[in-house]
């Protein structure tokens, strides 16, 4: 029954009757020696293995929903199957107490999540074993492909057969063929015969229905990675590493124990069969979904402090003891202002995360922030620093106005939605306001949390949009039937162009005027006296393209589209 415990002294033997359960039942073997479980297939919520030890002589299931708690030693017997189960409910876990271990050979279930991506895509697997093999990753529906040929291409996208199965190196990103940068890094194995290492991370283009298993002798105890470098190029530096355990694990933990490494981490989402997403997660911030809980068999990225040498170092301090569903996590509460925002359309999204804390920096913070890793469903929303795009930006404590600049880029053409998803806990008087520099408008994301977006491959990535915290009230801007009161002429122009503002919209004073190019940058100010209404703006020096001109009224800010020839 559920929260029942059937605690058992001997031997346990099973001659053909069903042995199940659900909920939170549990065998616990308790006897003074060792005891075994044989017979037919057997299959507990929960199993207990007492100090004198157990061995098994007959199949065992544990349920996706449960878990092996190790008191004592378990010895899978030979040829003997002992299987931790996985499904949409979780995935069965193991607990290694003190100094037990399990021996022989287990298999370890690994469902795929389909909420985003049920069709083929590409999941990042590590391996809870330590001996098995990239054969292993083979399904009855699915085998995997290797080739080598893709790792010397000069055109990888062209090698056929095309490998299914990718481990990754960033020294790689130094290459001169036709990948991205960051897609560079990736390779593809010599043969199925080469072995899944525990801590390396491995992708594989699998389909959502597939149940991929790892077996062999489950992995324990302290494991390292070291030798995590960064090179020079832009995304160098990240490591595809995984969780070496059949349980998961606390990435705080792990990042406590390593060294040289930046504080985040990062887990590709699948949204179809060759693009998606990565959630990231930082200090207590997670954006796309990103968590510090990291699933049994998960790859993940990591990145190296610049010129450092990292080390990530898992211990069994890191692992849970409880069923491995990060669906069922739920953060602490967070005191600290913030604000989460999403891009998207009807097919793809992606969210970034801005939030204050004291001993954060404008500047990149290997301990507060989290760099971005392109999406490559080709919608990319980011936040800048001077020195590169952050997926979670930490700031410091909100005491003045601050303005982060953020980096909309679409691959596709169309009307996309900037929504906020969480705006909590800014101190009092203050407000985020999105900032359009093209057009001059500011619009208070508390009072309209949903803005549309028009966007275009050929558009700017950074200096148009930034979001703005702060007290002051901006500018307002000017109504429709305003600003046609306002002529700009000729247009398109080039050499000069006039801008004719009427003194029904002037206050008695001069007024500036200035030019705004697609990035959000002035390329030109200019000041309309006070008794004047014409104003001729010189655009000599002026690159062709899309300009904005601006000037306060007493109606507010208005804006005009110049097109410069």
């Amino acid at each position: 029954n559920s929260g029942s415990t059937l605690s058992l002294g001997g031997n346990f033997t099973n001659t053909g009757g069903t042995v199940g359960g659900s909920g939170t039942g549990r065998l616990a073997l308790t006897g003074a020696v060792v005891q075994t479980i044989g017979g037919t297939l057997s299959t507990f919520p929960n199993l207990t293995v007492g100090t004198a030890a157990a061995v098994t002589t007959g199949p065992v299931n544990i349920l996706s929903t449960g878990g092996v708690t190790l008191n004592g030693n378990l010895a899978v017997g030979t040829n003997q199957a002992f299987t931790l189960l996985s499904d949409a409910n979780g995935t069965a876990f193991v607990i290694n107490n003190g100094t037990a271990v399990a021996t022989g050979s287990v298999t370890v279930q690994r469902y795929i999540n389909t909420a985003i991506n049920a069709g083929p895509g590409y999941r990042h697997y590590s391996s809870p074993v330590g001996n098995t093999t990239v054969a292993d990753l083979t399904t009855t529906g699915f085998t995997p492909t290797v080739n080598p040929a893709y790792n010397t291409s000069a055109n990888p996208p062209s090698v056929t057969p095309f490998p299914t199965v990718f481990s990754y190196n960033q020294s790689r990103l130094g290459l001169t063929n036709t990948s991205p940068e960051f897609d560079k890094g990736f390779l593809s194995p010599a043969a199925l015969t080469d072995p899944l290492t525990p801590t390396f991370g491995y992708t594989v283009n699998i389909a959502g229905n597939q149940l991929v298993d790892f077996v062999g002798t489950l992995n324990n105890g302290s494991i390292s990675r070291v030798g995590l470098v960064r090179g020079t190029q832009a995304l160098a530096g990240y490591h595809f590493t995984g969780n070496p355990y059949p349980s998961a694990i606390n990435f705080n933990t792990v990042y406590s124990a390593s060294s040289g490494i930046e504080n985040a981490v990062y887990v590709f989402k699948s949204t179809t069969q060759y693009t998606g997403t990565y959630a990231s997660y930082v200090n207590g911030v997670g954006a796309n979904g990103g968590s510090n809980i990291i699933p049994i068999a998960q790859g993940f990225f990591v990145r190296s402090v610049t010129n450092s040498t990292g080390t990530i170092n898992f211990t069994n301090s890191a692992r849970l003891t409880t069923a491995d569903n990060t669906l069922f996590q739920r953060p602490t509460a967070d005191s600290r202002a913030r604000l989460g925002v999403t891009l998207r359309n009807a097919a793809v999204a992606n969210q970034t995360y801005i939030y204050f804390e004291q001993g954060a920096t404008p500047a990149f913070d290997a301990a507060f922030d989290a760099s971005y890793l392109p999406a490559s469903h080709g919608l990319d929303l980011a936040t800048e620093t001077s020195t590169e795009s952050l997926s979670i930006n930490g700031q410091p404590a909100l005491t003045a106005t601050t303005t982060v600049p953020l980096r909309l880029h679409a691959a596709l053409a169309g009307t996309y939605t900037l929504a906020i998803d969480e705006l909590a806990n800014l101190p009092a008087g203050y407000h985020a306001y999105l900032r359009d520099a093209l057009t001059g408008t500011y619009t208070d994301l508390a009072t309209t949390p949903s803005v549309s977006l028009t966007l275009a491959p050929a558009d700017a990535a950074i200096g148009r949009y930034a979001i703005v915290f702060g007290t002051a009230t901006p500018l307002a801007t000017a109504s429709a039937a305003t600003a046609q009161l306002v002529s700009l002429y000729p247009n398109p122009a080039h050499g000069t162009v006039s801008l004719l503002l009427p003194q029904t919209l002037r206050t008695g004073t001069a007024t500036e005027v200035t030019v705004v190019d697609n990035l959000g940058r002035t390329v030109l100010s200019r000041t309309l006296s006070a008794a004047a209404t014409t104003l001729d703006l010189p655009l000599d020096g002026l690159s062709t393209g899309i300009y904005s001109v601006q000037a306060q009224t007493s109606a507010g800010v208005v804006a005009k589209r110049l097109v410069v020839e």
